[in-house]
C-alpha cells in the first residue's frame, strides 16, 4: 500500500513555518546569541544561511512580510503584499512554498529536488 502523500508531506510545511517565524522573531526582537537555546541557535543559523544564499531581495522581502505577520493573518498578509507590490498571489505562495521546502532540505529532513517549485 502506497503512503498517502497528502498526509505525509504536511508535517514539514508546518515545521518549516515555525522555523521561519522563529528566525524572523529573533531578527525583529534583537537577540543575545549567548542567551539563545541551542535549538534556537540552530534554527537561526540554518535559516540565515538559506535566506541569504537561496533568495533574491524581492523574495526575501516577501518572506519577511509573510513570516512576521501574526498567526492567523497569513492569508491577509499575502493579499496585502500582493496589492501593495503588484505581485500575483500565486507568485508569493510559490516563494513561500519554496522557502519551506528549501529549509527542510537544508536540515536534511527532505531529499533535494531538482525543481523546488512544488
Amino acid at each position: 500500500m502506497k503512503p498517502d502523500k497528502t498526509k505525509t508531506t504536511e508535517w514539514w510545511r508546518s515545521t518549516a513555518c515555525h522555523m521561519w517565524r522563529t528566525y524572523f522573531a529573533l531578527e525583529r526582537d534583537g537577540f543575545d546569541w549567548d542567551k539563545l537555546s541551542m535549538p534556537d541557535k540552530r534554527i537561526y543559523a540554518v535559516c540565515h544561511h538559506v535566506f541569504l544564499k537561496d533568495f533574491v531581495k524581492t523574495d526575501q522581502e516577501i518572506l519577511q512580510y509573510y513570516f512576521t505577520s501574526r498567526w492567523g493573518d497569513d492569508l491577509y498578509a499575502v493579499e496585502d503584499y500582493s496589492l501593495k507590490n503588484s505581485i500575483p498571489t500565486k507568485v508569493i505562495w510559490m516563494v513561500i512554498r519554496r522557502a519551506n521546502r528549501t529549509i527542510m532540505e537544508e536540515c536534511g529532513f527532505l531529499e533535494r529536488k531538482e525543481n523546488n517549485d512544488e
